[in-house]
């Protein structure tokens, strides 16, 4: 539990460096440990009592986590497990050989049986969930993937692979019905936009945070507009094809096109008005989006990153510096907006909260990209009152305010910590001051 320790986060804060901490940690040491690090700093006038208090009491919040619901007993295996999962709230469960079962609930894992699953349950439950054929398959080809469809239950996508003790089962889990991208915490201004427009639009978010929940709010939003035709490129969308509108085909990376480049080459000979892409994270996807961007269709991206200026500082780095010219001026012309989703457990840890920074490209969005000083772009967006765009760490801080998450949770997935503890602190709301 690191990261309670006051040292480390003075350190997240960038309230002194970390020479400075090292410092204060040698004369605690020569005193005896009889002084604590706040004291030594106050005495030594690198941060004031204002500050020290503040930082305390996120110290005291962090000490204060809810508790981790406790397992239940072991449940039949089957359906009734899928159920048990989802109401608990679980986006993700693991069943394997010799362990209990697993589910992910908001950000944390948890045993959701005490007892040890044995390996007929796993195997009944892989033949169940997969077919009868699945494990005949694992012994050729290791690991297996298929959609998870269980009406009235959820979806998603099963993977069953063998590992060191056997075999186990990862179960990705959904609600069945799409949902709308407000739901999912895309503003209006750029939900807009993929309509009948034209450009690039990405999508940007890490590891684990929804990506395929966001592309099927995207591929539906996409396919409203009737006499469009639409492609959809990803390895892993499960959500439903949409019937009525716009006439849509997806195809699956890996399985029915080699990779993403190879896919949208062919693609593009089809001529297509709107094409959502499950990621442009390599150099020649993410080219060839831009190019098809500036042939006058929709292009759609995902992108993993953790911010919009890391997102197209990523991408910038994929081309030499002649390259990287002509893309920003690319860019420029053809960017219309960036949407990244970050979620945060709320305050009581029953649910996840969709935390989103956004912005949608003005003229002076063009000129900073043009000139290349993306760290502008930060400041662009963070402007009170814009409407083009927010800032994570505006959300955040907003959220946090109004106790909708936790203070903690908020400092901790914040870019800018000084910034976020200073707005907290000085912050009106009751209940929610550092």
């Amino acid at each position: 539990m690191d990261d309670i320790r006051l040292g480390s986060i003075l350190l997240e804060s960038k309230v002194i460096s970390e020479s400075d901490l090292e410092k204060c940690l040698e004369v605690q040491a020569l005193t005896g440990n009889t002084r604590s690090v706040g004291q030594i700093l106050l005495e030594q006038g690198r941060i004031d009592r204002s500050t020290l208090d503040r930082l305390l009491q996120l110290q005291e919040a962090r000490l204060a986590r809810p508790e981790v619901p406790q397992p239940v007993a072991n449940e039949t295996m089957g359906e009734s497990l899928l159920e048990a999962a989802v109401r608990a709230g679980a986006r993700e469960l693991v069943v394997s050989e010799g362990r209990p079962i697993m589910v992910r609930e908001a950000a944390a894992w948890r045993p959701l049986t005490l007892e040890p699953v044995r390996s007929p349950e796993v195997w009944d439950f892989v033949r169940r969930e997969m077919g009868s054929s699945v494990l005949e398959e694992l012994a050729d080809r290791k690991f297996v993937v298929r959609d998870l469809v269980r009406p009235g239950v959820c979806r998603g996508r099963i993977t069953a692979m063998r590992h060191t003790d056997g075999v186990a089962v990862m179960a990705e889990l959904r609600p069945e019905k799409v949902q709308s991208l407000t739901d999912l915490g895309v503003p209006d201004a750029v939900g807009s936009l993929l309509g009948g427009s034209r450009g690039l639009v990405l999508f940007v978010g890490e590891r684990g945070e929804g990506r395929s929940e966001v592309l099927g709010s995207v591929l539906a939003a996409m396919a409203t507009e009737p006499g469009r035709y639409v492609v959809a490129l990803d390895d892993a969308l499960d959500a439903p094809v949409p019937v009525g509108g716009a006439l849509v085909t997806r195809r699956r990376v890996g399985e029915h096109v080699g990779d993403y480049a190879a896919a949208l080459r062919t693609t593009l000979r089809e001529d297509p008005d709107a094409i959502l892409l499950g990621s442009v994270d390599d150099a020649n996807t993410f080219d060839l989006a831009v190019r098809a961007a500036e042939g006058g269709r929709l292009v759609v991206g995902w992108m993993n990153s953790s911010s919009v200026a890391a997102c197209l500082s990523r991408a910038l780095r994929y081309y030499t510096a002649l390259d990287a010219q002509r893309l920003r001026q690319s860019l420029a012309n053809v960017l219309r907006a960036a949407c990244v989703r970050h979620l945060v457990a709320s305050k009581g840890g029953e649910r996840m909260v969709p935390v989103t920074e956004w912005m949608v490209v003005d003229d002076a969005v063009r000129d900073v990209l043009r000139r290349g000083e993306l760290e502008s772009l930060a400041m662009l967006i963070r402007v009170e009152g814009n409407p083009n765009g927010s800032s994570l760490d505006q959300r955040l801080f907003r959220l946090a305010k109004d106790g909708v998450i936790r203070v903690e949770d908020a400092y901790a997935r914040a870019e800018d910590k000084a910034w976020l503890l200073d707005r907290l602190g000085s912050s009106p709301a009751e209940g929610v001051s550092l």
